[in-house]
């Protein structure tokens, strides 16, 4: 949703009280996680979205995890640390 809206800065600065207060390396870094956490939420299945405690719960947690870092373009090391 809010990236519909603009980036993370643009979207950020309109609040008040921020704008004056934003490091540009900080905000570069805010949207690479978000970029980077849409990519894993994207990567699950509706079942792992609506419950979160099968990547805890289950026995087949570490191989959801691996195949969600993978499917992210992430690495494990990455993705849930």
């Amino acid at each position: 949703l809010v990236a519909k809206m603009g980036s993370f800065a643009g979207v950020a600065k309109m609040l008040p009280g921020i704008g004056g207060q934003l490091d540009s390396s900080k905000i570069r870094e805010v949207e690479t996680r978000l970029k980077r956490s849409e990519a894993m939420i994207r990567s699950m299945t509706k079942k792992e979205r609506e419950n979160p405690e099968l990547f805890i719960a289950d026995r087949n947690a570490r191989s959801r995890i691996l195949r969600i870092t993978k499917g992210s373009g992430n690495s494990f090391e990455n993705g849930a640390g």
